[in-house]
């Protein structure tokens, strides 16, 4: 089966995701300008709505990356 080309730069948005938030320091997070790269070259709205969800979470994408623990809101107790 020919898988079209927009399906490969799907992956290669989603695998850059992927390694962006793998990442160990800011340094390494130039893979948030790598995947800017992919998702304008995919020109895909799903792959720009996942950039713009991606700047929307970026402060605590830096967490993420800095301390490598997600910040996880818990439900009070009783609600």
């Amino acid at each position: 089966m020919i898988r079209p080309a927009s399906c490969g730069r799907h992956g290669n948005v989603k695998e850059q995701l992927r390694a962006l938030l793998r990442t160990g320091s800011l340094e390494d997070a130039a893979a948030k300008k790598r995947l800017q790269d992919l998702v304008e070259h995919a020109a895909q709205p799903e792959m720009t709505r996942l950039w713009r969800t991606v700047c929307r979470w970026w402060k605590k994408i830096e967490v993420l990356v800095i301390t490598g623990a997600a910040m996880v809101q818990r439900p009070k107790h009783g609600s």
